[in-house]
C-alpha cells in the first residue's frame, strides 16, 4: 500500500520536472503537453496547471493559457505566480483593469 501511494507522487514530480526542463529549453509544446499529463495524474495539482498555462502563454495560445491559469487559481488562489501570469495575459489583451486586479492579488 505504501508503494502505491509513493508511486503516484513519483510520476507527478517527474512530470513537473520534465515540464520545467522542456520549458527552459524552449520546447514549449512539449512542456505544455507534459504539464497536462501531470494534470491527468493529479487534476488537483495547481503546479501542473500553472506550468501548462505558462507554456501556453509563451506559445501565444491565450485561450489555453487562460483556462489553465484559471484552473490553477481555483486550486490555489494565493499563488502569486498564477496571479502574475493572469495579469500578464490581461495586459497582452489590453485589459488594464483586470491586470491591475490580478497584480493586487499577486
Amino acid at each position: 500500500a505504501a508503494a502505491a501511494g509513493g508511486g503516484a507522487a513519483a510520476p507527478l514530480r517527474l512530470f513537473l520536472r520534465l515540464g520545467e526542463l522542456h520549458r527552459r529549453l524552449g520546447r514549449l509544446a512539449e512542456a505544455q503537453e507534459t504539464y497536462l499529463r501531470c494534470c491527468q495524474v493529479r487534476p488537483r495539482c495547481p503546479s501542473g496547471w500553472l506550468g501548462a498555462g505558462v507554456a501556453a502563454l509563451r506559445r501565444g495560445l491565450a485561450a489555453d493559457a487562460e483556462a489553465c491559469l484559471q484552473r490553477a487559481n481555483l486550486l490555489d488562489h494565493r499563488a502569486g505566480a498564477v496571479w502574475g501570469h493572469l495579469a500578464l495575459l490581461a495586459l497582452q489583451r489590453g485589459e488594464r483593469a483586470p491586470a491591475d486586479r490580478a497584480l493586487d492579488q499577486a
